[in-house]
This record gives structure tokens, sequence and C-alpha cells, in this order.
């Protein structure tokens, strides 16, 4: 989750267009000439929403409760086809609890992560230090 964070932030910088509406935009791509739809700054795995045994979830939120994505002038310049998002959330949660894992995790834009043992992280959920 750290990895993502860090990945989305590092998105909204480069490419001015906020966080990406889909997070296979951060897969994919060269390193060296990553861009706004393949920014390269994940592996594909992580991007497909399983890896290490867990199942994540990347959820956009969208600037004044849109449902849909807004790409900046500055980001149709660039062709990007990945509308931008002013927050997110990501929840990562055992393929199989008690097998593959057993802690429940959730980050937002914040980049704080929580975690919780029994059920699904929330905001509300303690955060790891």
């Amino acid at each position: 989750l750290r990895r993502m964070n860090s990945a989305l932030t590092a998105y909204g910088v480069e490419y001015g267009n906020g966080f990406p509406s889909d997070i296979a935009a951060l897969a994919g791509g060269d390193p060296a000439n990553g861009n706004c739809n393949h920014a390269a700054m994940i592996d594909s795995r992580l991007a497909s929403g399983s890896k290490d045994g867990y199942i994540f979830r990347y959820t956009p939120v969208f600037p004044d409760h849109r449902t849909t994505p807004q790409i900046s002038p500055k980001a149709a310049a660039a062709n990007c086809t990945s509308g931008g998002a002013s927050g997110y959330t990501i929840t990562a949660d055992p393929a199989e609890p008690g097998k593959s894992g057993s802690t429940h995790f959730f980050t937002d834009q914040t980049g704080i992560v929580r975690y919780s043992a029994d059920s699904p992280a929330t905001t509300a959920s303690e955060s790891l230090r």
C-alpha cells in the first residue's frame, strides 16, 4: 500500500491530472518513458488487483462528488485518456482469510495505512506505525 500511495502521489505531480481514475494507468509502459496512460510506476500484478495473497481494490474519488473523471487541460495536452480523481481509497484484503493472510488494510490519499485483524479496515481502523 505504501508503494501504491507513493506511485499515486508521483503520478499526480508528474501529469497534473490528480490521481488516475483507474489503477491500471500506473502500470505498463517503459519506466524511462512512462506517460499518463502507462506510467510504469507499479508492477502489473499489483495493478491487476491481486498480489502476494491479497486482493487490492482501488476506488477513485472524483471532484465535486462527480461519478466520472475529468481530464485537466494539461493532461489532455499530454494525450491522457485517464481522467483525474481528487482522492482515492485502497483496500487490501486476504484472498483466503487465515490462509493467505489475516490482516485487512486500508489507505487513502492521506497516505496513512490502517489495519484490522477481524474485518475490512476503514478510515476508523488503527493506523500502522
